[in-house]
């Protein structure tokens, strides 16, 4: 909201008293009584005091009636200036130029931003043009978030470091976008691994029968795949190794995606196994649990029970 504040400047004749007294009135012709006195007329030219109307040269601070031009360099209301009605990061002109409605900070209803799709170079208007193809979420101000690097600890209520890497669908995913998300699970699997086929089975089809068996399982986390899918929870799943022991490339995360189907669930490689060495993650099968500000909440390096027992309780408490 901006507020236009409008100074007024009233300016009075003040250069010489009230009428008769030439002030801004030349009539000190009261003294017409003595004609002598008509040289005084001279006085007349006190009349140049009138000059003293000068003062309403003081008028010129009505320039600072021109501060009501901060009305316009006030940038938020310029008639489209720098003024961003909407609040997506773009101004009401920038948006007139792009053909955006500078009312609607989605105006192509794709799930981003208009502001966040010109910064990543996408078409605000086109709902097909998207930043991540899985409709993954973006935080625009992930800039602005403390990352440890890979330097850092590997401890409870520490933030996990900054990275990208590939997704299913071949997009470059960050990290960081996936900030002020209300609880994440990372996984760590390897693709030749059951127990990694298993829980994407789960999280998939929500029979537990897949993963009934396994050491890490209670009956409890029987809730976790409807927390996926109603979104309380953020499932992410890291291939750190494929068949081959490699680093997976976008078709090996494309086949996976493919063969345990879940469209909320990011699939993502781990480049030059950066977040793998950083956890210490020795075994084929892990999770933690990350808060919103991406620390960790769990601190395993094998195994995922600490996490959905944490994760179980907290949901359980809530009910």
């Amino acid at each position: 909201m901006h507020i236009l504040t409008l100074a007024f400047l009233l300016i009075s004749c003040t250069g010489s008293g009230t009428d008769d007294t030439g002030s801004c009135d030349d009539s000190t012709d009261g003294t017409d009584g003595t004609d002598g006195t008509d040289g005084t007329d001279g006085t007349d030219g006190t009349d140049g005091t009138d000059g003293t109307d000068g003062t309403d040269g003081t008028d010129g601070t009505d320039g600072t009636d021109g501060t009501d031009g901060t009305d316009g360099s006030d940038g938020t209301d310029t008639g489209g200036g720098v003024t961003d009605t909407d609040g997506d990061g773009l101004t009401d002109a920038e948006e007139a130029a792009l053909g955006t409605d500078p009312n609607d900070t989605d105006s192509d209803d794709d799930g981003y931003s208009d502001g966040a799709e010109v910064t990543e170079g996408k078409d605000p208007l086109d709902p097909t043009s998207v930043i991540y193809l899985g409709g993954w979420p973006y935080f625009e101000s992930k800039d602005d978030i403390t990352d440890p690097g890979f330097g850092g600890s590997f401890a409870i209520g520490k933030r996990i470091p900054r990275f990208t890497a590939l997704d299913q669908h071949g997009d470059t995913v960050d990290i960081y976008d996936f900030f002020q998300q209300e609880h994440v699970i990372l996984t760590w699997c390897v693709t030749s691994k059951p127990a990694c086929a298993d829980i994407a089975d789960w999280l998939s089809t929500e029979s537990t029968k897949a993963v009934e068996d396994e050491a890490w399982w209670d009956p409890s986390f029987v809730i976790i795949p409807s927390l996926v899918a109603s979104g309380d929870v953020t499932w992410i799943t890291i291939l750190h190794r494929n068949d081959d022991n490699d680093e997976p490339t976008a078709d090996d995360l494309a086949a996976w995606a493919d063969a345990h189907p879940n469209p909320l669930i990011p699939v993502l490689n781990d480049p030059d196994l950066a977040l793998t060495t950083w956890i210490g993650h020795e075994g084929k099968f892990a999770g933690n649990l990350l808060d919103e500000k991406l620390k960790l909440e769990t601190e395993s390096t094998g195994g995922m029970h600490h996490a959905l027992n944490i994760l179980t309780l907290l949901y359980t408490k809530k009910k």
